[in-house]
């Protein structure tokens, strides 16, 4: 098929949206399908969303969401239109940020791609809340989400929890919408051989916990550290590497805690040494409050760690609980991971199973060559 890739972003660099745009575009590329860029040069935030911006703080002390302005939407339509129409053979068109497509004119079909739909992202991610949020923007939000559901023929969900809110709360016809789950942001992943090898190299006397996140209250990581020292505790050896994040001023960490910080994945330094945290930790633990799909927990399958984390927004599409890892209810103590955590660590058996299964799930399902395959079957239906 060929298609055009709408975008407000660049989405063939990996900083755009963690490198998900640009995973996707590979992996059809790679399944022989062509895949034409349609993103403006520049940047287009225009002078209204930034005037509205400024008074609605200034004034009310709320924030204007410039990236729902109706006005700043028309302006990067008008870009993403004229691009289109020098293009020829172009069976759908895609859009990552469905708004991107709530002002495309175009006889040619529309597929949105997302993780969320704005009524489940508000009062749920932080600086979403109604109450920060300027009314225009809440009531923007969602006209622009209604309007691209109401164009687009095809709306793909990288979870049932997103999917159903499509449905339920937009008003999407069902049989537009699809639950495809996403896949692992990876430069190199490893083979099904090199994680099994990576199991049989782990410690046997001390448990590793990784947690992978940039926003130290979002993500839990504070919760994480807790957990490993509740295993510490319950006399189970345990270290805890953090990635992404520094630890809040004025707070010391134990002895059990290394802080990496961030770790940029275009270093060849920095990326051999989250290779080397995902391949010698023995679990991923994620205990994030606000979340839709994390990629991090299709990376860290690749590498058969199983998977904890709260079980909000659409973690269960990725994480099997019972099978891959472990999903617990927000109200959870550090305690209850921790019984978890020891038990399956102390059974080699038991653990071997949820490794290798992770192992499995990450190679049919958790990579965006099956995410490829299963969207263009679902464009075709």
């Amino acid at each position: 098929m060929n298609f055009a890739f709408v975008c407000h972003l660049d989405p063939e660099l990996v900083t755009t949206w963690s490198g998900t745009p640009l995973s996707i575009v590979k992996a059809l590329r790679m399944l022989g399908h062509s895949v034409t860029v349609v993103c403006p040069k520049d940047s287009l935030w225009h002078l209204e969303a930034r005037i509205k911006g400024r008074i609605y703080k200034h004034f009310a002390g709320k924030v204007y969401h410039a990236g729902r302005s109706p006005s700043l939407l028309r302006q990067r339509a008008r870009a993403f239109n004229k691009q289109l129409q020098e293009l020829s053979s172009i069976d759908y068109i895609l859009t990552i940020f469905p708004v991107d497509a709530a002002y495309l004119k175009t006889e040619k079909p529309i597929a949105v791609i997302h993780d969320a739909t704005w009524f489940q992202l508000l009062d749920f991610y932080p600086g979403l809340e109604r109450s920060k949020l300027a009314n225009e923007s809440v009531a923007d939000g969602y006209a622009m989400d209604l309007a691209a559901l109401r164009k687009c023929k095809k709306a793909v969900y990288f979870s049932t929890w997103a999917s159903t809110s499509a449905i339920r709360d937009m008003h999407c016809e069902q049989h537009k919408v699809r639950t495809i789950a996403p896949g692992a942001n990876l430069t190199v992943r490893p083979a099904r051989s090199q994680a099994l090898q990576h199991l049989k190299t782990r410690s046997k006397d001390r448990c590793q916990l990784l947690f992978i996140g940039q926003e130290w209250e979002r993500k839990g990581a504070g919760k994480a550290v807790t957990i490993a020292k509740c295993l510490n505790e319950m006399g189970t050896p345990t270290e805890l590497n953090i990635v992404g994040c520094p630890a809040p001023e004025n707070e010391v960490m134990p002895e059990f805690v290394r802080i990496h910080g961030f770790l940029n994945k275009n270093s060849a330094q920095d990326r051999q040494t989250i290779e080397r945290l995902f391949a010698s930790s023995h679990f991923f633990v994620l205990p994030t409050t606000a979340d839709c799909t994390p990629i991090v927990l299709c990376e860290a399958a690749f590498y058969g760690l199983p998977s904890l984390s709260h079980d909000v927004g659409g973690v269960a599409t990725i994480v099997q609980s019972g099978k891959t890892g472990q999903l617990f209810s927000l109200t959870s103590s550090p305690q209850e991971w921790a019984q978890w955590l020891r038990d399956i660590y102390a059974d080699a058996k038991t653990y071997s199973g949820f490794a290798e299964r992770s192992i499995e799930d990450a190679h049919a399902r958790l990579n965006w060559e099956s995410f490829g395959r299963e969207l263009v079957n679902f464009l075709r239906s």
